[in-house]
């Protein structure tokens, strides 16, 4: 499912500058203050509904709730560690301001 999402999502980016350079090894910060937390997983689950993220079916109301619930949060982390490395020119705009990657000395 994370590679649908990153796949969907490099189709509607414009290309970066030329003089852009993924960072691969950016990594997330381990945790944000309660506002940016916020901030940051409205603009990730909304970024994962436009781009159509099926729900799973077929199994009981409980069962999905907490399958959709774990498949989200695990998207939603694996699409922002996505987005640092390969495309973190996008952070300010999706995310306006919120710091998830850790300093490069860190």
């Amino acid at each position: 499912m994370l590679s649908q999402v990153i796949t969907r999502l490099e189709r509607i980016l414009k290309d970066p500058a030329p003089s852009f350079k993924p960072r691969q090894d950016a990594k997330l910060v381990g945790s944000v203050v309660d506002k940016d937390a916020i901030i940051f997983h409205f603009a990730m689950k909304n970024i994962i509904k436009m781009l159509g993220v099926a729900q799973v079916d077929g199994d009981p109301p409980s069962v999905k709730k907490h399958f959709t619930l774990l498949v989200q949060n695990v998207v939603i982390m694996g699409l922002a560690s996505w987005i640092a490395r390969s495309r973190h020119d996008c952070l300010d705009v999706i995310l306006g301001g919120v710091r998830i990657v850790q300093d490069a000395r860190v």
